[in-house]
C-alpha cells in the first residue's frame, strides 16, 4: 500500500541508511503535525529527523528517472534484482 505524503525540502546531515544516496535526509512531520505546519502554526523547532528505523532502501527500475514514464505505473518503486 502507498500511503500520501507532503515533502517539501529542509538540509540535514544524512543518517548511515541514506549516506550512499545523498548528503542530506528529509525532515518527517507526524500526520497529525501536517495542518499545524501548512497554517504556519507550528514552526522548525516541530521537525526532527527521520527515525534510523522508518527508513528504508532497496534498488528499483532505472525508469523512475524517465519522464516518459507513467506516475500511475506502480511498479517503479517494486525492488528489482541488484
Amino acid at each position: 500500500m502507498v500511503r500520501p505524503f507532503l515533502s517539501f525540502e529542509i538540509d540535514y546531515p544524512v543518517k548511515r541508511t541514506l549516506q550512499d544516496y545523498h548528503d542530506r535526509m528529509p525532515m518527517l512531520l507526524q500526520p497529525e503535525q501536517i495542518d499545524g505546519w501548512l497554517s504556519g502554526a507550528i514552526g522548525r523547532e516541530s521537525l526532527v529527523p527521520a527515525r534510523e528505523e522508518l527508513l528504508q532502501t532497496w534498488p528499483v527500475s532505472k525508469r523512475v528517472n524517465s519522464s516518459r514514464t507513467s506516475d500511475e505505473e506502480s511498479t517503479l518503486i517494486a525492488a528489482v534484482a541488484a
